[in-house]
């Protein structure tokens, strides 16, 4: 059986409006744990821009929201391949690894410009943005498992208007979280400036830990 079998008869305006607040809480509390999307955005807004940081992050919240409408609708017939999946799944190591390495190199240069050469670029910030999110796989399983975990709360329905509202649910949580971070990257930019060395060394630790629960999940 079908989970959108069990839905509610009549669907009204405050469904949807659930349906918002619902995609906006999960996708807020998600994206809230210290991650390489997030910790990228705060390190572009305390070393580069804050306009920079908040294209980056216009870039995660598109490829997000693309993913997530590509799991709405083959959530009945999950149809992801699993080599791809998979070939996703390593390609994330893989740039996990070489920004944790850009990081440990910009860490121990003797230059008092120091920089990580993978962000720390002219490289437009909503194109970095969506490459990193786009090779970013666990967002397939993430919103596969709270989509179904929303149906079955008749928190969502099978018609466009409620895909529109918990998709725009999620862009605007996962917006707020990485605005959070931007913040706070600019509100200590003077001190992070300051102690670089320290700054590349925990972004390079962060990525290098993230990097090999990924390959341990493997």
């Amino acid at each position: 059986m079908l989970l959108w079998q069990n839905k509610p008869g009549n669907i009204t305006t405050a469904n949807y409006i659930l349906t918002l607040f619902a995609g906006l809480t999960i996708s807020l509390l998600g994206a809230l744990p210290l991650g390489n999307l997030n910790i990228t955005a705060l390190h572009i807004a305390s070393t580069q821009s804050v306009r920079k940081a908040i294209w980056f992050a216009a870039g995660v919240v598109v490829v997000e929201v693309a993913y997530l409408y590509i799991t709405l609708i083959a959530i009945n017939q999950i149809i992801i391949s699993a080599a791809i999946f998979k070939s996703l799944q390593w390609l994330s190591v893989l740039i996990l690894l070489a920004l944790a390495i850009g990081s440990f190199i910009a860490a121990f240069k003797k230059s008092a410009q120091t920089k990580n050469v993978l962000i720390d670029n002219t490289l437009n910030g909503f194109i970095l943005g969506v490459v990193m999110s786009a090779v970013n796989p666990m967002q397939f399983p993430f919103w596969i498992g709270w989509s179904v975990y929303a149906q079955t709360q008749h928190w969502l329905y099978p018609n466009n208007q409620s895909y529109l509202s918990f998709a725009t649910g999620v862009g605007t949580g996962t917006a707020l979280a990485l605005l959070l971070f931007i913040a706070i990257g600019r509100q200590f930019s003077a001190l992070l400036i300051r102690k670089q060395k320290m700054v590349h060394l925990i972004m390079g630790l962060l990525f290098l830990t993230i990097a090999l629960f990924q390959a341990i999940s493997l």
